[in-house]
């Protein structure tokens, strides 16, 4: 991975942990309606298993975010954890948290 690449795609990273980290820290504020908990273009009679889900799922993103800057630390960033090699740009674009290559995460997706 080239050097721009690689700060292009850590920027990337931080960005994405700041934004869902002030997201997350809105639906607890005093001000978050507890009917929608906030989620401002949910419709008010939004189920609360529907907004959980949806707040685990960004809890989730958040922790692959993290996990993502520890490996960039080690120099892990962009190489697969299974088989070493290095992924794709074009993967990394779209989940710029990827652990694994498409190959590996296909394998894994399968067992």
């Amino acid at each position: 991975m080239h050097r721009d690449d690689l700060t292009r795609l850590l920027e990337t990273l931080v960005d994405k942990r700041v934004a869902l980290q002030r997201y997350i820290a809105s639906l607890d504020t005093p001000s978050a309606s507890t009917d929608t908990r906030k989620l401002h273009s949910a419709p008010a009679n939004i189920d609360d298993a529907v907004i959980d889900a949806l707040v685990r799922e960004m809890i989730r993103e958040l922790g692959q975010l993290n996990a993502a800057l520890v490996r960039a630390k080690s120099g892990q960033l962009g190489i697969c954890a299974t088989c070493q090699q290095r992924i794709n740009n074009k993967r990394l674009r779209a989940m710029p948290f990827a652990e694994h290559c498409a190959r590996c995460a296909n394998t894994h997706d399968e067992s």
